[in-house]
């Protein structure tokens, strides 16, 4: 009984080698890695290209659509974020005015753009301080970015 004992110890230890090798090696592209992403990180630094008429339509359009009480919009490059305010009984139609808001800023924007479109409460806020600081410029672009791609991955999940 205790050779099994010792056996399995040697075989647990063994494999917990073998996870801290392999755990190390990852470690170590991750790191070897990073000055690729600093360089196309200077690359998305210079191609940001936000949109503040483009924004200023979208806002104009979404809130022409029935049962929107209010909306904020970022356009970045090829991706117009929206998000919209839909209160009282309103909210029980909030599939049918995403769907005409995405139609009517397809229609009214021409251009192969990406249209996001958000009804949280949260994400609104979000957008509107992402909104906000763009028109400031407090703060790096490359920040910025990595927040707007955050609002429009929060949007989908």
């Amino acid at each position: 009984m205790n050779n099994w004992k010792g056996f399995y110890m040697k075989a647990i230890f063994l494999l917990l080698c073998l996870i801290f090798a392999i755990t190390g090696c990852q470690t170590s592209t991750i790191q070897k890695a990073s000055p690729k992403s600093e360089l196309n990180q200077s690359n998305a630094k210079q191609n940001v290209n936000f949109k503040p008429t483009l924004s200023t339509e979208s806002v104009r359009i979404a809130n022409k659509v029935k049962g929107v009480d209010d909306s904020i919009a970022v356009v970045i490059d090829k991706d117009i974020s929206v998000a919209l305010k839909v209160t009282g009984f309103d909210r029980f139609r909030l599939k049918n005015i995403k769907k005409e808001v995405h139609q009517q800023i397809n229609k009214g924007i021409s251009g192969p753009y990406t249209i996001h479109i958000t009804t949280d409460k949260k994400l609104y806020k979000s957008l509107e301080t992402l909104h906000q600081e763009l028109i400031k410029e407090n703060k790096t672009p490359n920040h910025l970015i990595k927040h707007f791609k955050q609002i429009n991955e929060d949007m989908h999940g």
